[in-house]
């Protein structure tokens, strides 16, 4: 894909996911996954390399939550979404031999980090991770 077309399909996901946002969890209104699942677009963005396109997308949604009083970080829903983006940000900073190295990491890791800023989320411990990616990259992690 030629780099013009990328940043502008870059800037049209950021713009359809704050729209999106702003029609739905900025006005506390769940964002159904029967229409949109945002947790398979982050886990199918995650397996496919397309990781930098879903994160923007789906973080552009997830900032809206700001202005919501039901979509906070004790919201399930929240929670969990913020949880696959923290596991997100922690195996991108992995480069030990054990654990495979996340290629363009720092594209997708700003995106995330502004999120957490956004949402006034001063220690990541407060968010667990809960290993669903980590289980995607090792299959065998699930026979253990």
């Amino acid at each position: 894909m030629p780099q013009g077309a990328a940043v502008v399909i870059k800037n049209y996901l950021q713009s359809l996911g704050s729209f999106i946002g702003a029609l739905t969890v900025a006005k506390n209104e769940p964002v159904r996954s029967l229409h949109l699942d945002l947790k398979q677009i982050l886990v199918e963005g995650f397996q496919v390399k397309n990781r930098k396109l879903a994160v923007t997308f789906v973080c552009r949604i997830l900032k809206e939550s700001q202005q919501s009083r039901v979509f906070n970080l004790r919201n399930p829903w929240m929670s969990t979404l913020l949880s696959i983006l923290r596991e997100m940000h922690n195996l991108s900073s992995i480069n030990s031999p054990g654990q495979p190295n996340i290629p363009n990491s720092t594209e997708y890791l700003p995106e995330i980090d502004l999120l957490f800023k956004t949402l006034n989320v001063q220690n990541l411990a407060i968010i667990k991770p809960h290993g669903i990616l980590e289980n995607l990259q090792n299959p065998n992690s699930f026979l253990n």
